[in-house]
């Protein structure tokens, strides 16, 4: 993205398929692109870094499943900051200019994903907040995300 190195993390791969680690990838990417409001290059990015991933590993990675998991980080994301009590403290504790700031990012993560509305399931009804509701949905969100990537 403009020239710029992104390092990662790789001790945080390999807890899923391999779609769950790009999308967790390509989750930062986004992240960062919307804390910079560099929301332009993040679907260039997107597309050199799955093209080399798939090159590479020669596993096929389909953009509705990248999408799915990608979604299901956001809506934890977001979860959490509509019950501060349940997150994890990094986000408890953070500032409110923080929080504000990871807030945005689910204002600003649906035009970015790639176009499959058709392919998603739709997202929960629930509005109850609490832990055990967002337990059960990130569980539900991962079954499908499971059933994206075979």
């Amino acid at each position: 993205m403009n020239g710029a190195i992104r390092f990662f993390e790789l001790d945080d791969w390999g807890y899923g398929p391999p779609a769950f680690d790009v999308a967790n990838a390509l989750y930062m990417v986004l992240f960062d692109a919307v804390v910079h409001s560099t929301l332009e290059s993040y679907q260039t990015f997107r597309r050199s870094f799955v093209s080399g991933y798939v090159d590479l590993s020669r596993q096929a990675l389909a953009d509705h499943a990248l999408d799915r998991l990608i979604d299901l980080r956001v809506e934890a994301l977001q979860g959490w900051l509509a019950d501060l009590e349940t997150a994890p403290v990094g986000i408890r504790t953070a500032s409110h200019e923080w929080l504000e700031t990871l807030r945005s990012l689910g204002r600003h993560t649906a035009r970015f994903q790639a176009d499959s509305p058709s392919e998603r399931p739709p997202p929960p009804t629930s509005t109850r907040r609490s832990g055990a509701v967002l337990d059960e949905r990130i569980a539900i969100r991962r079954e499908d995300a499971l059933r994206w990537t075979g």
